[in-house]
Formats: structure tokens, C-alpha cells, sequence
């Protein structure tokens, strides 16, 4: 909205660019959600070392894929000239994608650090976490693109930095929770990634489940922007609205995700299966 408001130009590049990151972002996110069911079965039984192991081994495992994710990335920035989308939108384009290549890595280490919270059915740290992150972003987007407080107008880059600083952010604060407070204190004693190739084994189908979910998207984009600027700019207004309903399911298929993984841990198939239900 706030891109939008810039220039129709800057909201067209936004959806390029957003939409060839948003298949690595929901993969990343569903490579990080495997380690939900694992933290969560060995927090019913009381095993808080071994579920610090995965959730060690799990980070091990996303920052290694982010990375890799990164790498990708990368090598496709030389294929943007390639695409077809209009000229005018180029160098906007470019440089939004040098900023949004920084994120791969913090958003990793943000969204283990979450699952793994919402494991042990501790949901409300992530939360606000979040929400602190998305007001950041926010603000931050309001003095870059537009200038304000002696900041210099950054336009579409601005936008940029403000989510790469905000996910940043939002890394350290979840960082900083699973050190301080006394919640997590006994899932720091636990062994120095032992448990990579299980957190591997469980993680990497949701990985590709997440990403074929989103191709869809992002092949949309790339033949929406041959039309121009304009219908790339609509486009992006429309995928908004309905990511947001997207991830509203999403949410709720997590939270059955940590009361099963609950039950399972215990052995109840009765409980997970009313969860399901429910």
C-alpha cells in the first residue's frame, strides 16, 4: 500500500521482485515449520534437552538452506534483464532485489526460533515479536521511501531496507527471548546439532509442499509484467488481499499441527484425533 502510494512504477517492480522471492520465502517457512511437530511431541513427554537438540539442529539445517536459497538468488539476478518486464521498471527492479537478498538468513534463524516457541506452546512471544516487526517495517517504510525525519527519499529501495532491517529485528528479539527468559532456560542444555539429519528428514517435504503452492504465483507475475507496469501494479494490490487470506488458514493449520504433535508425543490417538476434528 505504502509502494503504491509512492508510485504506480514502484508497486509494479514490488510485485516482480516480491513474487520471485515469495516461492523461497514460503519454502524457507515450511522447511522452518517441521521442527513444530518435533519440539512438540518431545515437550508432552518432558524432554526439553532433546527438544533444544532439534531446535539447535533445525537452525543448522535453515541457515545452511538460506544460504543456499541466497546463492540461487543471486545467480537469477543476472536473468532479470531476460524476462520481459517494461524497461522503465529495470533499475528499480534490480536494486529492490540486491536489498530483499539479505532477508533469506535472518528470516531462517526467525522462523525456527518461532516454530520451535510455538512447540512448547509458548505462541505469544512470536506474536508480538511479529507484530513489533510488521509496526518497524511500517514506520521504517515511512521515513525511507517517502524521506522523512533527514532520511533521503529511497523509493522502492527504502521499502526494501525497512523489511530487511525489520526481519533483522525480529531475529535478535527472538534471539534474545530463548536466551533471557526463564521459559526456555532448559531447552539450552541440550547437544550441539546432533539431531540435523531428523530435523532434514521431517522439514524438507514441507519445504517443497510450501513452494509448489506459490509457483503458481510467481509465473503469474512474470507473464502479468509483459502486459505492463499497470496490470504488474493490479496484480500485486490483488495477490495481497488474498495472501492475506491464505495465511490466515495457514495459521490455523498450525496451531492443529502443535496440538496433535502434543497428543502424539503422548501417544494419544484419541486427543490428536479430536484436534483434527475440531
Amino acid at each position: 500500500i505504502m509502494v503504491g502510494h509512492y508510485s504506480v512504477n514502484a508497486l509494479a517492480a514490488a510485485a516482480f521482485v516480491n513474487s520471485l522471492f515469495l516461492v523461497p520465502n514460503v519454502m524457507m517457512m515450511g522447511l522452518a515449520s517441521g521442527v513444530t511437530p518435533l519440539v512438540g511431541a518431545l515437550y508432552s513427554q518432558q524432554k526439553y534437552r532433546e527438544a533444544g537438540s532439534i531446535t539447535r539442529s533445525s537452525l543448522q539445517v535453515n541457515i545452511a538452506m538460506a544460504l543456499i536459497c541466497t546463492l540461487i538468488m543471486g545467480l537469477m539476478y543476472f536473468m532479470l534483464p531476460y524476462m520481459g518486464q517494461a524497461p522503465e521498471l529495470l533499475s528499480q527492479i534490480q536494486s529492490y532485489y540486491l536489498v530483499l537478498m539479505l532477508m533469506p538468513v535472518p528470516m531462517a534463524v526467525y522462523n525456527v526460533l518461532a516454530q520451535s516457541s510455538n512447540g512448547i506452546e509458548y505462541t505469544s512471544v512470536p506474536m508480538w515479536v511479529t507484530v513489533g516487526g510488521i509496526l518497524l517495517n511500517i514506520f521504517g517504510n515511512w521515513v525511507l521511501i517517502y524521506g522523512k525525519l533527514g532520511f533521503p527519499e529511497m523509493g522502492l529501495s527504502g521499502a526494501g531496507i525497512a523489511t530487511v532491517f525489520g526481519r533483522a529485528v525480529a531475529m535478535v528479539a527472538m534471539w534474545a527471548a530463548f536466551r533471557k527468559l526463564h521459559r526456555y532456560r532448559d531447552y539450552q542444555r541440550c547437544r550441539r546439532g546432533a539431531e540435523r539429519v531428523k530435523a532434514w528428514k521431517t522439514s524438507w517435504p514441507l519445504m517443497l509442499q510450501s513452494g509448489a503452492e506459490c509457483v503458481l504465483w510467481t509465473v503469474g507475475a512474470v507473464v502479468v509484467g509483459w502486459f505492463g507496469p499497470v496490470q504488474l501494479a493490479a496484480y500485486q494490490v490483488v495477490n495481497t488481499i488474498s495472501q492475506l487470506g491464505f495465511m490466515v488458514f495457514m495459521s490455523f493449520a498450525s496451531a492443529v499441527a502443535i496440538r496433535v504433535a502434543y497428543y502424539a508425543g503422548l501417544r494419544n490417538e484419541q486427543g490428536a484425533g479430536a484436534v483434527a476434528r475440531a
